[in-house]
């Protein structure tokens, strides 16, 4: 109970520090007393009234006195606030009071009272208050209702805004479906001239993707420095435009981990709008809403043996067509243009029988284009999950399958892939790979024979070819970019570079991570830059680099070559091979700063000895390999299957096969010190300065540290320690970090620069050099 040992009046007035009631707390509350002349005891049967006013008047205190221990609700909440309503949630002051009053009018003037006409009576602790208009204040009294007698509390007041409304518009509207291209012929992502796609050999970047990409003007007056965009759902990059007035936001792509899996379910497509805030505060909100108009249809069953033809029937647009469940199937081809398939997470496409692939699409005689394959297309270890023929400016994101295959393909994208077996892409051009790992292949896990300008990034291989064949990454064709990879027990080769007409090659092999897994190996084609290359294996008389029967061009060595040994073979070359013989020391045109000496065993983490969370197959990291069926699913991106390790990391080499035990390896890298691929991309014999959002950026990142290199039509000059980021509808997607794009700070050698979201992680303060106006993310974290 409360006690006030005091004698009162009439008319005094008390500040009491602090009243307990149980276990609760009320402190620095103004109570007047109505009874003079007597100590006042208040006893657990009575209700503490929260809002006490002072009595100056009879009559106030005989209107007051009948609600005067009457409880208010509190711990007031505003949720989905949007332009035209805002849902409020409260706590209840006790278990008796179980229905509240509310009045809620225009402007900064609370309502007197709960007691007139329109009061909005309530059952429970929330209301959701519609039809309100955009962008006004409001005012209410929300009170608490006795059980007992219906009477009102005074209630407590409070005031919210409405957002501001904002129209979610199609940057080009004649573009707005998935699978619709537009020419990306203007100086931006938002001046091209809306043309229909036509684009041919220049790769997917030069068309624009018109279904991801949106806007939505803002007030006058508003700069983007206040702003900050992103819709619900968190799967689109947004951007702000303020060279015009009014100025607008708007989508140029979309994140990496996101895609149609994002953005479907088993109703079709998902409602989604934009929010923007401004000075960090939300202000503007779309409608939540649809905002495709393509058809979301499951996809029609294949019974095993059988072939199940897919098109887009009466539809204008194309079909997306989604697997819910796991599914063992027959087989599929595409016989329309504009098609999606998407596998949702919780489902997979595997295929039954001897029919292969699962999915076909084109021919010589009916080449298709602008289709979207994602999620998991699984014919294990045999047959193939995809294969493309004739087809162009498509998507392979997000596929967890095996041995791909793209004949007489060109100007597509393949991200965030998942893949065992080969991956060929024979007499394919201007494809672009990203984020994607390898494992099992008996051949070459990556193919690109016959193949003409491929970019390359982002590439983890693991467990390549025999001893008497092939190797990892096979072919990189004349005119290719391949940059941050890493490639670990694998046989022979573990970078194939040949031509057999002798010609310039002039590719870039940029940020190179091998760990026992052959040397690189290029034949006759010339004119290619090695950048910052790290090799190692642990046996000494292997050669590490060998170069053979150079024509054409000069080849260079430039910014950092380490290698566990000096032993490299450098015979019949016409022109220079850019190293020595046997010493590997960098020779006349080539500047590369050589390192001896690398730990094999602090790279990776390695082997894993523990179960894998997501993984059906693994005990303990190991799976005999005629009894494993789950090759797809992990914990993270970097984990994949390979030889299961012993104390002497022998027999580590090469794909897992019939009989033998596989491990899940994990190539993420060690945090370590003494790591030289670990965070040394700058000096190698010291740890870069750390990245931290909002300060400098680290000197590895400079402007002025570049790299130039020639493809034969003019000179690149690109960040040494920094990648563009892809798909954002910036730059030229050609992976090197240049002026005036986004990019992703590299501080390690090798595929893996970090994880989490970098967008979120924040930007460091880029100093301007000869490369300039960059905007610099990086991982959260760069290693484990």
């Amino acid at each position: 109970m409360f006690i006030v040992n005091k004698t009162l009046n009439l008319s005094d007035k008390y500040t009491v520090a602090s009243l307990k009631w149980g276990s609760r707390v009320i402190k620095n509350t103004f109570i007047s007393i109505i009874f003079a002349n007597m100590i006042f005891l208040i006893t657990t049967s009575c209700t503490l009234r929260a809002s006490i006013y002072s009595l100056t008047s009879q009559e106030d205190r005989a209107a007051k006195e009948k609600t005067a221990f009457l409880l208010e609700p509190f711990n007031i909440k505003y949720t989905d606030i949007s332009y035209s309503a805002v849902t409020m949630t409260w706590e209840a002051p006790s278990d008796s009071v179980r229905s509240y009053k509310i009045v809620v009018i225009e402007g900064s003037e609370s309502p007197a009272s709960c007691e007139n006409e329109n009061a909005i009576s309530i059952t429970g602790t929330s209301i959701s208050l519609t039809g309100l208009n955009s962008n006004v204040s409001y005012s209410y009294r929300l009170c608490s209702v006795s059980p007992e007698d219906g009477k009102v509390s005074a209630g407590v007041t409070g005031q919210f805004t409405t957002l501001r409304y904002l129209e979610r518009l199609s940057l080009y509207p004649a573009f707005k479906s998935w699978n619709q291209y537009l020419n990306n012929d203007g100086s931006d992502i938002v001046s091209a001239t809306g043309a229909t796609c036509s684009a041919i050999y220049q790769g997917y970047s030069a068309c624009l993707h018109g279904g991801v990409l949106f806007k939505a003007f803002l007030a006058a007056g508003t700069t983007c420095a206040q702003v900050k965009a992103y819709d619900q759902l968190q799967v689109f990059i947004w951007n702000c435009n303020d060279s015009v007035s009014p100025a607008y936001v708007y989508s140029s792509g979309i994140k990496k981990g996101k895609g149609l899996q994002s953005l479907i379910s088993t109703q079709g497509f998902l409602k989604n709008r934009i929010v923007v805030e401004v000075d960090n505060t939300v202000a503007y909100v779309s409608n939540a809403e649809i905002w495709w108009d393509n058809p979301v249809e499951v996809l029609p069953l294949s019974t095993p043996g059988a072939t199940v033809s897919l098109t887009n029937g009466a539809s204008s647009v194309g079909k997306i067509f989604y697997v819910p469940d796991q599914r063992i199937s027959g087989a599929y081809t595409v016989d329309s243009n504009d098609i999606s398939i998407v596998v949702l997470p919780e489902g997979s496409l595997k295929l039954s029988g001897t029919v292969a692939p699962l999915i076909k699409a084109g021919t010589i005689a009916t080449p298709k284009k602008n289709l979207w394959f994602e999620g998991v297309f699984d014919v294990g270890t045999g047959g193939s999950s995809i294969h493309l023929e004739w087809v162009a400016m498509s998507r392979i994101h997000m596929v967890k399958g095996s041995n791909i295959e793209l004949v007489q393909s060109r100007d597509s994208f393949v991200s965030q892939l998942h893949h065992i077996g080969s991956f060929s892409t024979y007499n394919s051009n201007w494809l672009t790979i990203e984020n994607a790992v390898f494992s099992n292949s008996a051949t070459f896990p990556l193919d690109f024979s016959n193949s003409m300008i491929i970019k390359a990034m982002g590439i983890t291989i693991i467990g390549g070819g025999t001893p008497a064949l092939s190797g990892s990454l096979g072919y990189l064709p004349m005119g290719s970019i391949a940059r941050n990879l890493t490639i670990a027990n694998s046989y022979r080769n573990s970078l194939h570079i040949v031509t057999f007409n002798g010609a310039n090659n002039r590719t870039l092999v940029h940020n190179f991570l091998s760990s026992n897994a052959g040397k690189i190996y290029q034949w006759r084609a010339g004119g290619n830059m090695y950048s910052n290359i790290m090799v190692g294996t642990s046996n000494s008389a292997d050669d590490l680099i060998n170069i053979t029967g150079l024509d054409g061009v000069a080849n260079k060595f430039t910014n950092h070559m380490v290698l566990s040994h000096a032993n490299c073979i450098e015979a019949g070359n016409s022109f220079d091979s850019g190293i020595t013989n046997g010493t590997c020391i960098p020779s006349i045109v080539s500047d590369a700063t050589l390192n001896i000496g690398l730990d094999l065993d602090k790279l990776f983490v390695g082997p894993v000895g523990v179960d894998d969370s997501k993984n059906l197959s693994d005990i303990l990291g190991i799976r005999l390999f005629d009894s494993l069926l789950d090759w797809f699913q992990f914990e993270n991106p970097f984990r994949l299957w390979g030889r299961k390790d012993n104390i002497t990391h022998t027999n580590i080499v090469g794909p897992c096969t019939t009989g033998g035990d596989c491990q899940v390896w994990d190539l993420r890298l060690k945090a370590d010190s003494n790591n030289r691929a670990f965070n040394r991309t700058d000096l190698v014999t010291s740890q870069n300065q750390p990245f931290i959002a909002g300060s400098p950026c680290p000197t590895a990142v400079s402007g002025n540290k570049v790299t130039l290199f020639d493809f034969g039509s003019g000179t690149n000059t690109f960040l040494t320690n920094a990648h563009e980021i892809l798909d954002d509808g910036l730059g030229d997607d050609d992976t090197l970090c240049e002026s005036n794009e986004s990019c992703v700070y590299n501080p390690n050698f090798g595929s893996y620069q970090g994880e989490g979201d970098y967008y979120s992680n924040g930007t460091c303060l880029f100093n301007d050099g000869t490369v300039s106006g960059v905007k610099m993310y990086s991982y959260p974290t760069i290693g484990i």
